[in-house]
């Protein structure tokens, strides 16, 4: 009830004032225009154009055109219209302003037509605001404008086609670049004008979808050329009569119907009289004019020269038999491009190779598709050429030169006085969809992102910097779409890099699979965005989405139901939906240098528009040759778009115009409410209807408002500042104070809020007294409570200034204290860390000292073990007991005897320990004494150990030195147990190693001897005895 009470049942032509902020309010709101006609809508400044799929000859015309073309005041918008925008790009124009208009869509969605209606607003225009020529821009006697309008007409000709969806859909990207040149008389201007085309759809040459046709100009030549044009070209009559302009049956828009055809066929006669007229008015001669027709006549007749596989025996419709050719349509083609018929015959049946290291060639058969792709690349190559050519041309007519095309390549910005029309191919997603329609999808990608920026991102922004309150605006960031689609690209070019360096595994089987192998590896960002499509056969559920590397499962299914390795295809999730792209063409449509063969024909022949359209280069061999290197159509398409964006963004102002499909069927007055929904989701519309609806689509510069609103206000109100006067003049004028708000320099305003100040400025409305009155009040209450803040803010600081200083100097007191504590505690550390230090030294030189005894000690031990051994060998072969001399206080050791009581020792059992324990240790002096009472040597009762006189002579010597250096024997005089007990106490024994005093040895001497004798640790003392009395051999023992 409140949207049908609105405006008394009118809807509003911004939809930032629909009451309801959601997603059927918007739509309503346009159906609702469109069922009265109204197709045009504002969404803030985005104009929103629903396509009629019919003409409206009310909505356009010179009365129309008056209606917008007067300066229309600040505070009023014109009706949503093209020509409202076309008005305000020509205002900023003529001010000098860069402008530049972007019409986007999908296929189908009326591009192409808006782009006319500018461009005949710009026509009736360009020479002044209604009719009075203003500074900077005068009356263009050139014709100018008209030339433009006719270089569209010629555009649309040769690069517009009908497809499923649109029966006049652009094959092409268009920018059209209106510059604003000084005259030289009067200060009047000269308008140049200059085109730049983007990827031409030239694979529609040589096939397409069913139902499809070709581009218009092969229709159109067709059906107005008369008896005798047809006849001098050898045409027939009928479109039915060519190979590449025949129309498939199964057309969904309808072809096969009579009344259909001969409503196109009267279409194409009525276009072809304009084509031509706007040849003509272009400046094209004569000569070049015939040029094309033939050009276009030779396509048509090398599409016959290979006869239909049903035409043909089945024996020679085969792949690899040879075939034959159609010598009428041969002959024909020959003629048209000024070619010798056996050469064209010889280049189409035979295949010349070269050898290798060599400059001979050897020919061979060409089967049947290897001839279709020669002619397939022939006539593309042609047609693609021919329409370069003719965009080279209409640009020098129109006065734009060559230089200013090659700065629009390069993608420098915009002049300060240039209008850009960019009319560029919609979104497409169509039965099959190869390399052009990803480029196509691509950059519509890449415009939906600068509108996003522009539009959505930028509000934001500006927001931002004025301080002003809003809820943001999620949008989504399509980034990871555009680096898919790149990524595909990237393996496309090296691929083709590698078919064109001669490997056999380069093919599109191959390259759909690495793009995928690719895609994968890149998944893992959470953003998924290309998919592969598996082979399903009937009965198979599909896996679920999601897989791995964000990898679907989706099956391409051919109209019988059969599985096919060519039907699988790979998706791109776009913004406007996922398009499934098919497996094959992906090569041959991306390789952008044709074959040296058809480089070779068309420089052979004898007529010079043909031999212009060769790229001639050196031949491989020749001084000065550089190798044929691979060129990719994509690579340079995204060059292209690069640029185009460059200069798009560098534009100050750009005006947006999002057109769109009402149904899928292009039927007038139906509207499908779901489809068109899709359409304003997708475009990122219903975003900016929220962003605008909270926000405020009107703003003025508070400077401007001063200036042009503060001689309305009483003298009382206009004091103050710029900020003090905005707020003064909404007051008075009673606007809402949700309606309105104050940035930092801007006065921003609710819709229709400013059409109110004009509307007061130009006296239709006066300020009322109550008003007046109340903003007076508003401003003195204002104005005490700002002194009421600022007395308040002063006793705030100087209480905060004196809690400063208390907070200063009791964090000067902390910090003393802290310090003072610190020093303390530092010091108490210092002592610790010395006392620390000391005790560290200590043990260090004791550990120190104690690692120099052990290893003194051990290389005494060392030394003392081998000279035990090296004693005890002599001792064993003399058959007596050898021990280490030893000095004695009573003089020197007597000579060695035989122990009267050994015989009696050995029989006996070992003493036990406790009866050696028992023995008293002698002393030194009775050692002595023991030593020099020994008995004279006995030989009845002593066996005498052997001495050096019994030892051979070899011996004597060495026997000498041992017995004077290191060896003694037993002495005569201990004949007793007891006195054999101590001399053994006595000898010098080795210091034990980890002894310990429970473990007990057996000890056995060279004379056979037992002993038991309990182990003990030596005290540091007694072993330093001991070692020091050692002595060592000369020889080390």
């Amino acid at each position: 009830a409140e949207l049908s009470g609105m405006s008394g049942g009118r809807w509003p032509e911004d939809c930032v004032a629909l009451p309801q902020l959601d997603e059927a309010t918007l739509l309503e709101s346009v159906c609702q225009r469109y069922a009265r006609g109204e197709i045009y809508t504002y969404v803030a400044q985005v104009l929103l154009a629903v396509n009629p799929c019919q003409d409206l000859p009310s909505l356009y015309g010179q009365g129309k055109m008056a209606r917008y073309s007067s300066r229309p005041s600040p505070g009023a918008r014109p009706s949503p219209h093209p020509y409202a925008l076309a008005s305000a790009a020509l205002r900023g124009l003529r001010r000098g302003e860069g402008q530049a208009v972007v019409i986007s869509g999908e296929s189908g969605a009326g591009k192409t037509e808006t782009a006319k209606i500018i461009l005949a607003y710009l026509q009736a225009n360009a020479g002044g605001s209604g009719g009075a020529p203003e500074a900077g821009l005068g009356s263009i006697e050139g014709g100018v404008e008209r030339d433009v309008l006719a270089m569209g007409r010629v555009l649309e000709s040769f690069g517009n086609a009908r497809t499923a969806r649109n029966g006049n859909s652009s094959r092409f990207g268009k920018l059209l670049r209106l510059r604003l040149r000084a005259g030289a008389q009067h200060g009047v201007g000269e308008l140049a004008a200059q085109t730049t085309t983007y990827l031409l759809e030239t694979s529609r040459v040589a096939g397409r979808a069913p139902g499809e046709r070709s581009f218009h100009v092969f229709y159109e030549l067709l059906a107005g050329l008369s008896y005798e044009g047809r006849t001098s070209l050898g045409l027939a009559a009928a479109a039915s009569g060519h190979t590449l302009a025949r129309i498939s049956d199964a057309s969904p828009s309808g072809a096969g119907n009579p009344g259909l055809e001969a409503e196109e066929r009267r279409r194409d006669i009525e276009r072809f009289g304009e084509l031509r007229a706007a040849l003509s008015g272009l400046g094209l001669k004569a000569e070049d004019e015939t040029g094309i027709w033939e050009v276009l006549a030779a396509i048509l007749h090398l599409g016959d020269a290979i006869p239909s596989e049903e035409d043909q025996p089945p024996e020679e419709a085969r792949g690899d038999a040879p075939f034959v050719v159609s010598e009428r349509s041969l002959g024909w083609a020959a003629r048209m491009l000024g070619l010798d018929v056996d050469a064209l015959r010889k280049v189409l049946t035979k295949k010349r190779i070269a050898i290798k290291g060599r400059r001979s060639f050897y020919e061979v058969d060409r089967t049947r598709p290897q001839a279709e792709a020669l002619l397939r690349g022939l006539v593309v190559t042609m047609y693609g050429r021919l329409f370069k050519r003719l965009v080279a041309s209409m640009n020098v007519a129109v006065g734009a030169g060559v230089a200013a095309s090659a700065g629009a390549r390069s993608g420098t910005p915009p002049a300060a006085t240039e209008l850009a029309l960019l009319d560029i191919y919609g979104f497409e997603s169509l039965a099959t969809n190869s390399l052009e329609q990803l480029l196509i999808n691509l950059t519509n990608e890449r415009l939906q992102q600068l509108f996003s920026e522009r539009c959505l991102l930028s509000e934001q922004a500006l927001y931002q910097r004025e301080g002003l309150t809003y809820q943001p605006v999620g949008v989504e960031d399509r980034s990871g779409a555009m680096q898919a689609v790149a990524r595909v690209l990237d393996v496309l070019d090296d691929m083709g890099q590698q078919r064109w360096r001669g490997l056999r595994d380069a093919t599109d089987s191959r390259f759909c699979d690495a793009a995928l192998n690719q895609a994968g590896k890149a998944a893992g960002s959470g953003q998924k965005f290309l998919f592969p499509a598996r082979l399903r056969s009937r009965g198979v559920a599909r896996p679920p989405p999601g897989g791995v590397g964000g990898i679907e499962c989706r099956t391409v299914l051919r109209h019988q139901g059969a599985c096919e390795p060519a039907s699988a295809a790979f998706l791109v999730a776009h913004y406007a939906g996922k398009v499934e792209y098919s497996r094959e063409g992906w090569l041959d449509r991306n390789e952008g240098r044709s074959s040296q063969e058809v480089e070779d024909l068309l420089d052979a022949s004898e007529k010079k528009f043909v031999r212009g359209l060769a790229e001639q280069e050196p031949a491989v061999g020749s001084s000065g040759a550089a190798p044929r290197q691979f060129r990719s159509v994509s690579k340079q398409h995204r060059r292209d778009l690069d640029a185009l964006l460059n200069c798009l963004n560098a534009t100050p102002s750009v005006h947006f115009i999002r057109c769109f499909r009402p149904n899928n069927s292009q039927h007038p007055c139906h509207v499908e409410k779901a489809y068109l929904l899709e359409q304003l989701r997708s475009c990122g519309t219903v975003q900016l209807l929220q962003l605008m609806h909270q926000g405020y689509p009107n703003r003025m510069e508070l400077r401007e408002v001063v200036e042009r609103f503060a001689p309305l206000l009483p003298p009382d109100l206009r004091t103050g500042s710029p900020r003090t006067l905005a707020q003064s003049l909404m007051l008075a004028l009673g606007v809402p104070r949700g309606d309105w708000t104050l940035g930092v320099s801007q006065l921003f305003l609710k819709a229709g809020q400013l059409a109110a100040l004009e509307d007061l400025r130009n006296g239709s409305t006066a300020l009322e007294p109550a008003a007046v009155a109340a903003a007076r009040r508003a401003i003195v209450r204002g104005r005490w409570q700002r002194a009421a803040v600022a007395g308040k803010c002063v006793a705030h600081l100087a209480r905060l200034a004196r809690q400063i200083r208390g907070a200063k100097l009791r964090r000067r007191l902390r910090a003393v204290l802290l310090a003072t504590r610190f020093v303390a505690r530092s010091r108490c550390l210092a002592l610790r860390a010395q006392a620390r230090r000391v005790v560290l030294r200590r043990r260090l030189r004791v550990v120190f000292r104690a690692a120099v005894f052990v290893v003194r000690a051990r290389r005494l031990a060392r030394a003392a073990r081998t000279a035990r051994e090296v004693a005890e060998a002599p001792a064993r072969e003399r058959g007596a007991v050898a021990v280490p001399t030893r000095e004695v206080a009573a003089g020197p050791l007597p000579e060695s005897r035989e122990v009267p009581e050994l015989a009696k020792v050995r029989s006996q059992k070992a003493v036990p320990a406790r009866a050696q324990k028992a023995l008293p240790e002698p002393t030194a002096p009775r050692r002595a004494e023991l030593w020099s009472e020994a008995p004279p040597q006995s030989p009845g009762n002593c066996r005498p150990l052997p001495s050096p006189n019994r030892v051979p002579a070899s011996r004597q010597q060495s026997l000498a030195d041992w017995d004077e250096q290191s060896s003694m024997t037993v002495p005569a005089s201990l004949e007793s147990l007891a006195s054999i007990r101590r001399w053994q106490e006595l000898r010098p024994r080795p210091i034990e190693k980890r002894a310990r005093p429970e473990d007990a040895r057996r000890r056995t001497s060279e004379n056979g001897i037992v002993l038991e004798q309990p182990a003990k640790r030596m005290g540091f003392d007694e072993a330093s005895s001991v070692l020091l009395n050692f002595r060592v051999s000369p020889n080390g023992g």
